[in-house]
């Protein structure tokens, strides 16, 4: 989304990536199995900030996923993906694509932003999250002023998953 960053979620794609290796290791096939990353971005998770993408980028090599970094997607064949950097074999494919504004906008007189969305009135950015991978989980941390990320540990995975089932409890 070249025209919304704001509307990019890298998130629950990184805890996909991360549990899936995590999965794969305790059933003992993850040595069968390659995983490869990619995305048109240089820099995935930017809007986490600088330390965020560097802590995943450097977990992602940790756990020996491979990287197909700042190459603009072209499509998908069934048995791999294309891009303007090259193409690369896959047998699974998930994409997490940009959010787009609804298509019922188009027919209003809302002011909207260059990717669709409606952004008459804007807000500060914040973030805090923990990037979960099953058993460990990376704290991030972002505002205006700056941000960290924390190394990925069990202990965040526990706190991650308090706050789920204590946040739950009132819709169970």
């Amino acid at each position: 989304m070249p025209h919304e960053p704001s509307a990019m979620r890298g998130g629950p794609i990184f805890e996909f990536l991360f549990g899936l290796d995590a999965q794969l290791r305790r059933e003992g096939r993850r040595d069968r199995i390659g995983l490869t990353f990619f995305n048109p971005m240089p820099n995935p998770g930017n809007r986490l900030g600088e330390k965020a993408v560097q802590r995943l980028l450097g977990e992602m090599k940790r756990r020996d996923i491979a990287t197909h970094l700042g190459h603009k997607l072209v499509g998908f064949e069934k048995d791999k993906v294309k891009t303007e950097g090259g193409d690369f074999a896959a047998d699974l494919i998930v994409f997490m694509p940009g959010l787009t504004g609804n298509a019922w906008f188009d027919a209003t007189d809302l002011p909207r932003s260059p990717g669709g969305l409606i952004t008459d009135k804007t807000f500060e950015v914040e973030l805090l999250c923990i990037v979960d991978s099953l058993d460990a989980g990376m704290l991030v941390k972002r505002t205006l002023e700056g941000g960290f990320a924390l190394p990925s540990i069990g202990l965040m995975h526990n706190a991650k998953a308090f706050f789920e089932s204590w946040y739950l409890r009132r819709y169970r």
